[in-house]
């Protein structure tokens, strides 16, 4: 069985890949079981899956799970922010103020946020700390997937 990489190319499943994947998420999650998250994933493997689907059900999984445990809240939006930077960076978007730039691209940003954000862009890039990720929870990364994905996720021209 193999799974589809988000560069298309195929390989071979490794399961240990998933778990160490969730388990990376959960550090510091003391509530959190990382083996329930990770079951749910592999039992959604089929040959050819890709890895977005698997990343976006282990997201599922881990929100459906917040009702029994507040904490997989943080796993949620762990999982999500990971994902995200999955996906931003196979489009060579490394700073905030590239994204707004792509945002702007795709028409998700206007002309004046976007002469804003280029006339503030070093204090807006040194502001964006990722390692804030290991405190969202779910609700607070909702806030702002909904924008970043559909600059990720540009429909086709």
């Amino acid at each position: 069985m193999s799974v589809t990489k988000r560069n298309g190319s195929r390989e071979p499943v490794d399961l240990n890949k998933i778990v160490r994947a969730v388990q990376r998420s959960c550090e510091g999650l003391h509530a959190v079981d990382p083996m329930r998250v990770a079951t749910r994933t592999i039992s959604g493997l089929y040959d050819g899956a890709s890895t977005r689907e698997l990343d976006e059900l282990s997201i599922r999984t881990a929100a459906l799970l917040t009702g029994e445990e507040p904490e997989y809240s943080r796993l949620t939006a762990r999982l999500l922010a990971g994902c995200i930077a999955k996906e931003v960076a196979g489009q060579e978007i490394h700073a905030f103020s590239q994204s707004v730039a792509r945002g702007h691209e795709v028409g998700l940003i206007n002309e004046r946020l976007l002469g804003f954000v280029q006339a503030n862009a070093r204090k807006l890039n040194d502001a964006a700390d990722p390692s804030l990720d290991l405190a969202s929870t779910t609700s607070a990364c909702a806030r702002c997937t909904t924008a970043t994905c559909c600059a990720i996720r540009t429909p086709a021209r």
